[in-house]
């Protein structure tokens, strides 16, 4: 997957971009510091989706917006926007696939993106160590932290199935309290959005990120097996 963050502010975007790389591994993150650049990018580079500031002095989000839809359908390419914006009452529905109110949470973005589809384009790209955080001393107790996540993670596709939602929320309340106590980041970021996403109810959006969650915590799983052989 590969997204374009566009702002003004050099440590915003920089933020949102260390984010994007830490939490997806195997996605490239491109930066652009407004709306002439990240046109003349997009235009090089076809990005799968751009994470767009609305206030911004050269070209708004808005202008941005439509000229990068422009561009994208003349080349008949599939482009998700992503609209970041401080100021309340925007209203970006007819150019934009998703807005996320600022201040901004890593979570908030992560179900932006399973909600325009670009989260699924990720699964199975976990290529960096999922456990490196993990406090030396609580090592030992990985095994069944991943044995509990797993049994969690398997009730909260039952519930999804079923579409019981109040139990698919106690799940992902359940993983997020774990993986913050054993410091597992991805992990954590992932229940934090299943939890959030919950409220909104969408199957689709929901399913690619319990798929996240799920690989992230299979790649604990083959870590612990490693570190044990």
């Amino acid at each position: 997957m590969r997204l374009l963050v566009v702002d003004d502010v050099a440590v915003n975007r920089t933020l949102l971009a260390m984010w994007l790389e830490r939490m997806l591994p195997g996605c490239t993150v491109e930066m652009a510091a407004g709306g002439k650049e990240a046109l003349a990018l997009y235009k090089e580079k076809q990005f799968d989706g751009v994470l767009l500031d609305y206030r911004m002095p050269d070209m708004d989000g808005r202008e941005v917006a439509i000229a990068l839809r422009q561009i994208a359908t003349g080349m008949g390419h599939t482009l998700a926007i992503i609209m970041l914006t401080a100021d309340t009452g925007v209203d970006v529905r007819d150019i934009a696939d998703k807005l996320v109110e600022k201040p901004l949470h890593i979570g908030d973005i992560m179900t932006a993106l399973a909600t325009v589809g670009l989260l699924r384009l990720v699964q199975g790209q976990l290529n960096t160590s999922q456990t490196a955080g993990v406090p030396e001393e609580l090592r030992g107790l990985l095994p069944k932290v991943v044995e509990t996540l797993q049994g969690q993670v398997h009730r909260a596709c039952v519930a999804l199935s079923s579409q019981d939602w109040n139990a698919l929320r106690f799940e992902a309340h359940g993983m997020r309290g774990v993986a913050a106590n054993f410091n597992l980041a991805s992990v954590l970021v992932a229940a934090e959005s299943l939890e959030a996403a919950t409220e909104k109810r969408d199957p689709g959006c929901i399913g690619q990120i319990v798929d996240w969650l799920t690989a992230a915590i299979t790649r604990c799983a083959a870590e612990c097996t490693c570190s044990q052989e």
